[in-house]
């Protein structure tokens, strides 16, 4: 006889990747690849995501999808440390530190103010499905990542991301 675990796991994992639940929308999926790790700006910059990946840096303005600022400058010595995960941004967010989550640790909050919840679910891994569920609803299965890096939510809770070695995926109220 299963256990009831064993058979929720396998009713989760037949479940099919949902269009994510409203006022979520995809804002783009982009391919970036070699994607190291991701960090969010700060203040007024909360949802500016600078991308550290093999060829430099990207920053995307996560409520149009547009990249706002690149440097492909991939001699990482001056501007990258994965020890301490920090980068220097680029563009609006030049001469900030940037926090960063990724390949070498670090994570983003996987909740926002207004009870958005974010959980990773790994059925083999390094493959995950990434679950959203509402303040009034059911998880949602949104999205499958081969090997995420780092997802969570921006800290304005405007934002969420979900990141892999070779792209990433925006979404936005």
């Amino acid at each position: 006889m299963r256990a009831r675990g064993e058979f929720l796991r396998e009713q989760m994992h037949a479940e099919p990747v949902a269009q994510s639940p409203p006022p979520w929308r995809m804002i783009v999926a982009a391919p970036v690849n070699g994607l190291f790790e991701i960090g969010f700006g700060e203040g007024e910059h909360a949802d500016l995501l600078l991308v550290v990946s093999s060829n430099g840096r990207d920053l995307f303005d996560c409520r149009s999808g547009e990249v706002v600022a690149r440097d492909h400058e991939t001699e990482h010595s001056e501007w990258y440390d994965p020890i301490r995960l920090r980068a220097a941004g680029i563009g609006p967010l030049h001469g900030q530190t940037i926090r960063l989550a990724g390949l070498h640790g670090g994570g983003l909050p996987r909740m926002t103010d207004d009870r958005w919840m974010l959980s990773m679910l790994y059925f083999h891994w390094p493959e995950a499905a990434a679950l959203l569920q509402g303040p009034d609803s059911i998880s949602i299965r949104i999205a499958n990542l081969e090997d995420p890096r780092a997802c969570g939510f921006s800290e304005t809770g405007k934002t969420l991301v979900l990141a892999e070695p070779h792209g990433l995926q925006v979404f936005s109220p």
